[in-house]
């Protein structure tokens, strides 16, 4: 089975929103306009130990989950002066900080960490989702 297919096997709905445009202001984020929200079909997982020691040393510490999914996500960049996605798993905000280009499979596979300042209710464990099923 291919990566493609198995996600659309496992795929669930999940809230994406897309910030607009900003920029950098004395050192803080300036929105540029108001974000879009759509629907997207992605399966989301704990990340796999081999992905996060891949990783360098402080990318480490932020991967919270790794969502694999066939829409194309946007990771944060000072040069574009873009934010990345987030998305909404079960009621917490994640935003995707990294993306593993798997474009010629069919499929973009990122990693989320957690949104704080979206969702101040930082906790030592990742919620619950979908009634305990971990992904």
């Amino acid at each position: 089975m291919t990566a493609a297919l198995a996600i659309d096997h496992f795929a669930k709905s999940y809230t994406l929103r897309r910030p607009a445009t900003g920029s950098y202001v004395d050192g803080r984020w300036v929105e540029g306009g108001v974000p879009v929200d759509s629907t997207i079909r992605a399966a989301v997982f704990a990340p796999a130990l081999n992905d996060v020691l891949r990783m360098p040393d402080g990318d480490r510490t932020r991967v919270v989950w790794s969502i694999w999914t066939r829409t194309q996500l946007r990771a944060s960049s000072e040069d574009t002066k873009t934010r990345g996605d987030l998305i909404q798993v079960g009621s917490s905000w994640f935003r995707v900080f990294k993306i593993a280009d798997r474009s010629e499979g069919g499929y973009c596979k990122a990693y989320l960490e957690r949104d704080v300042e979206r969702d101040r209710s930082v906790s030592s464990t990742p919620p619950v989702v979908d009634g305990g099923d971990w992904h």
